[in-house]
């Protein structure tokens, strides 16, 4: 739990960082909001999931995106419905079958970032509950 709570901040901080020096001339308080919708957006195990899944896989079916997450092709639906309605990801269609991918790829480096961090720091508490449990 501890640890969704700070790839959540990590994340936003990140998105906040690339928004920024994107879109340098767009009014900051616009920025912020649309910054806000996408940590919000972001802030869900599922779609976060589907994100890294999407950016290995290039695209691919509600299906496979199910199955990789371990969801309902139900719930997997609505989660890319969100994410396709705030422009996280696009989808096409080859005859019965809606293909996803994201929209902008860029933003999972924001991502990776974010992992690494997290990584240093569970990396951090081990060594620090190796240190007390030494000391005790």
């Amino acid at each position: 739990m501890k640890i969704r709570k700070n790839l959540n901040i990590f994340t936003c901080v990140v998105i906040q960082m690339l928004l920024i020096c994107v879109v340098m001339q767009i009014e900051r308080s616009i920025i912020f909001e649309m910054q806000a919708q996408l940590c919000a957006l972001m802030s869900n195990t599922k779609r976060l999931m589907i994100m890294d899944f999407l950016s290995r896989m290039g695209e691919a079916c509600v299906g496979s995106i199910a199955e990789e997450i371990e969801a309902t092709i139900s719930s997997t639906s609505q989660h890319l419905r969100l994410m396709r309605d705030n422009n996280v990801v696009v989808s096409r269609k080859d005859g019965h079958t809606v293909f996803y991918r994201l929209k902008h790829p860029k933003i999972m480096d924001g991502c990776s970032i974010v992992r690494e961090v997290l990584m240093d720091e569970l990396k951090n508490s081990s060594k620090m509950a190796g240190v007390i449990g030494n000391q005790v």
